[in-house]
């Protein structure tokens, strides 16, 4: 019930600063949300990390830490938290990730969001007006975020590191491309700009008890690769990256092969450990 309430508190106040965006027009360069010239979705996490600007873009070396990453800026620093929202791939994010827990005593937070709902708005390159507006059939859910927590792997067991999954509601803009089409070939709108609207979920992952949730209960032990992309709903490459990820968070092993097939077995936890599909 406590975290319902929590998480009740903070849709409000999510949609409160979607609001405050609108109202202020999404204008890049006026006060406010879009100074520093970014895109809304990245501008707006920010603010929702924490409200104060003065806590935002703050260069490492005024925190007193370990001088020779003076170039680095932290997106939010607040609390002794370095919060980095991070809406495209976390590899570049390695060199960083790297420093915060190597080079300083922070608490790094990583804010990866996922489109759960997109509305996709299609704007007519002259005039900038709507010409259409549907729903995307993609949703996305947290196991679509295994794909970028692969890159950090190693650093899945760090009590310092956490990765916040934030499953928003989002509009996408998209421009209609009004170059004449090619034979055959009709040229694709070019994404303009994406406005979050609504918190859905928020969910933290931090330190193997949490990563536990992409284990299903119903998992046959041992198990193949396919047998979890066959309880998972994972295809190609991402079956196996989520594998590595259970391995680097000390949650299963490899164990005999059956014929040319691996196979894994989920290791047993600390007392008091409880997944959280339990």
């Amino acid at each position: 019930m406590a975290q319902t309430q929590d998480l009740n508190q903070k849709q409000l106040r999510f949609a409160r600063l979607c609001l405050a965006a609108l109202q202020k027009g999404h204008v890049q360069g006026e006060d406010g949300i879009g100074t520093m010239k970014e895109k809304n979705l990245h501008a707006l996490l920010k603010f929702y990390l924490c409200e104060d600007p003065s806590c935002h873009e703050v260069p490492l070396k005024e925190t007193g830490e370990q001088e020779g990453q003076s170039r680095m800026i932290a997106d939010v620093l607040c609390n002794g938290i370095a919060y980095e929202v991070q809406t495209g791939s976390f590899f570049p994010l390695k060199k960083k990730v790297a420093y915060y827990l190597e080079k300083t005593s922070l608490h790094l937070t990583i804010v990866c969001p996922l489109a759960a709902v997109k509305r996709i708005n299609l704007l007519d390159g002259q005039t900038g007006e709507v010409v259409s507006r549907r729903k995307s059939p993609k949703r996305m859910t947290e196991w679509d975020a295994l794909g970028q927590i692969y890159w950090i792997k190693e650093w899945v067991t760090e009590k310092r590191l956490t990765v916040k999954l934030l499953l928003l509601e989002e509009e996408e803009y998209r421009l209609k491309d009004e170059r004449p089409q090619r034979r055959g070939w009709k040229r694709p709108a070019q994404k303009f700009d994406c406005y979050p609207t609504q918190l859905l979920d928020e969910i933290d992952l931090c330190g193997p008890e949490d990563y536990a949730r992409f284990i299903p209960q119903e998992l046959e032990q041992p198990f193949a690769a396919s047998q979890y992309a066959q309880k998972t709903g994972l295809r190609g490459v991402r079956v196996y990256g989520a594998i590595q990820i259970l391995e680097a968070a000390g949650l299963i092993e490899k164990a005999e092969k059956k014929g040319r097939a691996q196979l894994y077995c989920a290791l047993p936890q600390e007392p008091g450990f409880e997944s959280p599909d339990e």
